[in-house]
């Protein structure tokens, strides 16, 4: 929780303090800048060396309730500079270097002497005074922003030259929520904008955002147990912080966050009180998930990207372990691994491990966050005294506006919008692929590619499985030919539904349409959610056809595609019939084609 609290001024009200106490009339885009920041949001300023990118650092000050800015600079001159101009502008600055960064200096940082710190990259991570503050509620309540001086190093210098740059992710996960961050430069090439963004996670929040809707807490009554897995400790420790935050004092201890950290005495303790109710949710690694057998979970949660789909359908599988329950599993995922349009797949998308993720919009300047988003050491001897070095001026200032969507797969069901999820039985665990390279034998139609190394192929298939809806694909027959599952001797589902889809065409005289071809009579949004409320068996008549899936068709032809499901999906066995023999027919999240 910060406890800076202000009241954003107005543009001519800005132009006018700047005006009086830093002596210069500020340029509208320097305005807009300072009033992203303080609308508390990611801000990128990219303008030509020489055109006043500091003024964006000063102005906020003016207005911040005293709040403070971590300046991280690639070299001591320039944080000397950010130290005189900050001092002459009457805002207390101070410039750690090797023989600055002292016990004293950092006790007088801790009694909010100064309100400008300029720092290196390898001092704000490694050194243990700043790992002590970063503990302080009362230093981090202050932190106003994160401000990185000529933030295309992040991309240039993170991956050899400065590693440290490269990781400056780490204080995503380190600081709360509402320090955001600040990146301004005079170098910042669409390439270049894109890494720095995804290096500092400065993408929407609005997968935070829709965390909170799925979790959705209504006062003081029970939820339904839930796992979230995630991809670091620190994450782990982030979300249930920010979970506690959403409800009142005396429930926040219904959640925890668990990883390898944790003594196996408190993993015990925690288990056991979940059991019994008195937990409701658990953000947990890998590791540590993998630890624990609850079969009451009714909903799990894989948070962010994963590059194995092992491990997904693993984390997954941990939901309704008891077979007399039904669960949701979903599957958040980060905008940039969608294609850009829905079924259009982009000629280059670089592979996920080389951790360059696909551009949704290269010409961002300024990435902002809906007003209502949720969400939210070294020694000192060794900070570097290396000269920053610039390669080229843009053409001109730039700011712009930028939101980009993050969306989340609810499975089995696979749908893409959050309001249309719904409950269905996930089985137990896959078996492992038994190869990376599919041969055309496992499946009447490939769809992942052959010829590929291991790692390659993991990491394309996992984007193939994200945007399948898009490219009108059946998660079912993507999982299916990646672990190698058998088949139905019959045809599966998807293939007779395309088939009575096609015959339906020729009997309507439709076949010649080709503007909407076989859309006219089913869309492929339809026939996949057709086949997802199937396997879930959720159509057992025209009725529920048309009430799940608003199909303007039911009428007509819904009896047909009822009798197609009847005959193609065996009825659910109920809980008391033969439980070994369904394990035993379950080798991954899919139990029959589609």
């Amino acid at each position: 929780m910060t406890l800076l609290q202000y009241v954003v001024p107005s543009a001519l009200e800005m132009k006018q303090v700047a005006l009086q106490k830093l002596h210069i009339t500020p340029c509208d885009w320097q305005i807009q800048s300072a009033c992203a920041q303080l609308n508390k949001k990611d801000v990128i300023t990219v303008s030509p060396t020489g055109s006043g990118k500091t003024m964006t650092f000063w102005i906020p000050m003016l207005f911040n309730a005293n709040g403070i800015m971590i300046i991280i600079t690639p070299s001591n001159i320039l944080g000397e500079k950010n130290e005189t101009e900050g001092n002459l502008f009457g805002i207390p600055a101070v410039n750690l270097t090797a023989k600055t960064a002292t016990d004293k200096i950092f006790k007088e940082i801790e009694e909010f002497k100064y309100q400008i710190i300029a720092v290196s990259p390898e001092c704000i991570l490694k050194h243990h005074h700043f790992q002590n503050l970063f503990r302080l509620s009362k230093f981090t309540d202050k932190l106003f922003n994160i401000t990185v001086d000529e933030g295309h190093c992040v991309s240039e210098w993170g991956d050899g030259f400065q590693s440290d740059y490269g990781e400056l992710e780490k204080l995503r996960w380190l600081l709360p929520s509402h320090v955001t961050f600040h990146v301004a430069s005079a170098a910042m090439p669409p390439h270049i904008l894109q890494d720095v963004q995804n290096k500092l996670h400065m993408q929407s929040k609005k997968l935070v955002k829709d965390l909170d809707r799925i979790l959705d807490f209504e006062g003081d009554q029970p939820h339904t147990p839930f796992m979230v897995f995630v991809n670091g400790r620190d994450e782990a420790e982030r979300l249930t912080k920010h979970v506690r935050s959403m409800v009142p004092q005396h429930l926040q201890d219904k959640f925890v966050w668990f990883h390898s950290g944790m003594s196996m005495d408190f993993c015990s303790a925690m288990i056991e009180k979940l059991r019994e109710g008195e937990l409701w949710g658990i953000f947990c690694t890998d590791t540590a998930g993998m630890r624990l057998d609850l079969r009451d979970i009714c909903l799990v949660i894989q948070w962010r990207y994963t590059k194995s789909l092992c491990t997904l359908v693993q984390h997954l599988g941990r939901a309704a372990r008891d077979p007399n329950l039904e669960a949701v599993a979903v599957y958040f995922v980060e905008g940039e691994y969608f294609d850009e349009e829905p079924g259009k797949v982009p000629k280059k998308r670089k592979s996920a491990l080389s951790g360059q993720k696909a551009s949704k919009c290269a010409k961002t300047v300024v990435p902002t966050v809906p007003e209502d988003s949720g969400l939210s050491g070294c020694d000192a001897d060794d900070v570097s005294d290396t000269e920053m070095r610039n390669d080229g001026p843009m053409s001109g200032s730039q700011t712009a506006h930028h939101d980009t969507s993050d969306s989340a797969l609810i499975l089995p069901q696979t749908v893409t919008g959050i309001s249309k999820a719904i409950s269905s039985p996930v089985s137990a665990a896959p078996a492992v692929p038994v190869t990376a390279k599919p041969t055309s034998a496992s499946a009447s139609v490939q769809i992942l590619p052959i010829g590929l190394e291991v790692e390659e192929y993991k990491a394309v298939a996992m984007e193939v499985f994200i945007n399948a809806r898009g490219r009108g694909l059946c998660h079912r027959q993507i999982l299916d030919e990646y672990f190698d599952n058998p088949k139905e001797p019959e045809c599966t589902l998807h293939r007779k539904l395309e088939e009575w889809r096609e015959l339906q065409m020729i009997e309507e005289d439709l076949d010649g349409d080709a503007f909407f071809g076989l859309q006219i009579v089913m869309s492929n949004g339809v026939l996949n959610h057709i086949i997802d409320l199937a396997h879930a068996h959720k159509i057992p008549d025209v009725t529920s056809l048309f009430a799940q899936t608003n199909w303007v068709y039911s009428d007509s032809y819904g009896q047909k595609i009822v009798d197609i499901i009847q005959v193609t999906i065996p009825t659910l066995l109920k809980p008391s019939q033969s439980l070994s023999s369904q394990v035993t027919r379950t080798a991954s999240i899919p139990q029959h084609g589609s």
